[in-house]
């Protein structure tokens, strides 16, 4: 097992605007660089990483490798988040699967903004270890099992790393 912390950009975030949807509502768009805090994010990028490294973070279990995971749509437009990281995964998925993840929000919406926000900086700037998504699956277990296999195989039993 590992010693886990997880920083969401979902946290770090302030709507970059809204979006006139046809039937004359608004959707607030998150899915730009401008809607994160990045100075508070890497900050609490940071705090993890600390913490982890000094045994505030599931100190019970010390003995075991401590990983922080971080997540966000925009988590690799800053280049440098993307230098610190020593493990990069990007979870590929196509458009209709992005669509059925995200079908809380009208499809005007995901077709006009999340889909061409995604594309334009929701991409990797660094070499990545990809994992392919598959379209309609519920069952998450086959992607985490993946992850897990990933950092297993980067981090030495000690929690030492290559």
């Amino acid at each position: 097992g590992f010693r886990v912390a997880i920083v969401s950009q979902d946290h770090y975030t302030s709507s970059a605007g809204s979006y006139w949807l046809p039937d004359g509502g608004r959707e607030e768009t998150y899915d730009m660089p401008c809607s994160v805090i990045w100075k508070d994010f890497a900050a609490g990028i940071g705090d993890a990483a600390t913490k982890m490294a000094e045994g505030e973070i599931s100190s019970e279990e010390s003995g075991r490798p401590g990983v922080v995971l971080v997540s966000g749509s925009l988590l690799y437009w800053m280049a440098q988040l993307n230098q610190a990281m020593q493990i990069r995964l990007f979870l590929r998925s196509s458009r209709e699967e992005v669509f059925r993840q995200r079908q809380d929000l009208p499809e005007s919406f995901l077709e006009h903004v999340v889909w061409p926000c995604h594309l334009e900086f929701g991409q990797p700037q660094a070499p990545v270890q990809e994992i392919v998504v598959s379209n309609g699956r519920s069952d998450s277990w086959p992607t985490l099992s993946q992850v897990l296999g990933i950092i297993r195989a980067h981090l030495r039993p000690n929690g030492s790393h290559p």
